[in-house]
């Protein structure tokens, strides 16, 4: 392949592009897409062809794919003269590229949120909660902790640094999220050479043997189990699950869980 090769229109272009419309006659218009370095050269190359011509309106657009929405809509709209030369008024040529950039910019913001760009095109009412999504309240709810976090000397249990979050702890390695440090916490592992857990609590909070309160959301009655095990069992689930919902404050079934700060490894 030749190394002066241009590249087609239709890759992924890190520039941008142009949607564009030139008029070259009365209520005549070429349009089409082109990338936005490639601009000055088309405009160059059109004015030789139609030298009375001039480029009437352009938007920039991120993806290719855009001029195919463009085209159907110029087709369906205006008269094709073949060769993207369409004949109608500017007004509507106009109206046509701006919905298109716009359908472009809807897709490009709900591509995430398939649920939401549903309801987007089925013009249903969209849930303007904070995560977009029905809360049900007898599904845990996994609030993000934001409790300090601690950089662990692996070999000899040092604590070297204290971050005021999993996130900034991440950025602090360099590490675009905090994810992986997460996870290490969880998983009691080594990121990044060195060990990592919540700040303030005890070696003994990390592993099952920790005294548990369950406490009733709605009453507050509490309930005591000597061990996290133990706990764990009274809700069927596994004790690395409920240490979760400890450590993340999470209420489930009108129940949340605390640890016993009375135990003897507190003192």
């Amino acid at each position: 392949m030749s190394k002066n090769k241009i590249a087609s229109n239709y890759a992924f272009c890190k520039y941008g592009y142009f949607l564009y419309v030139y008029q070259y006659e009365d209520m005549r218009f070429i349009c089409s897409i082109t990338r936005q370095k490639d601009f000055e050269l088309l405009n160059n190359n059109l004015s030789q062809l139609y030298p009375e011509g001039n480029i009437k309106y352009k938007i920039n657009v991120n993806y290719p794919f855009t001029e195919k929405n463009m085209m159907f809509l110029l087709k369906h709209h205006c008269i094709s003269l073949g060769s993207n030369k369409f004949e109608t008024s500017f007004e509507s040529i106009k109206k046509i590229i701006d919905i298109s950039a716009k359908l472009e910019t809807i897709l490009i913001d709900n591509s995430k949120n398939l649920d939401k760009l549903y309801k987007i095109i089925n013009n249903e009412t969209i849930d303007t909660n904070l995560n977009n999504e029905v809360i049900n309240p007898e599904v845990p709810t996994i609030r993000k902790s934001k409790r300090s976090i601690d950089q662990i000397n692996k070999d000899t249990g040092a604590i070297l640094k204290t971050y005021e979050s999993i996130e900034a702890a991440g950025r602090a390695l360099g590490l675009t999220t905090g994810t992986a440090i997460g996870i290490a916490v969880r998983e009691k592992r080594v990121c990044q050479g060195f060990l990592w857990r919540y700040s303030g609590v005890s070696k003994e909070e990390q592993f099952n043997e920790q005294p548990i309160i369950k406490i009733c959301c709605s009453t507050g009655e509490k309930s005591l189990f000597t061990t996290i095990a133990d706990a764990a069992r009274d809700v069927n689930i596994s004790a690395p699950a409920l240490r979760q919902r400890v450590i993340t404050q999470v209420h489930c079934n009108n129940h949340h869980w605390i640890f016993d700060k009375t135990a003897t490894h507190y003192n």
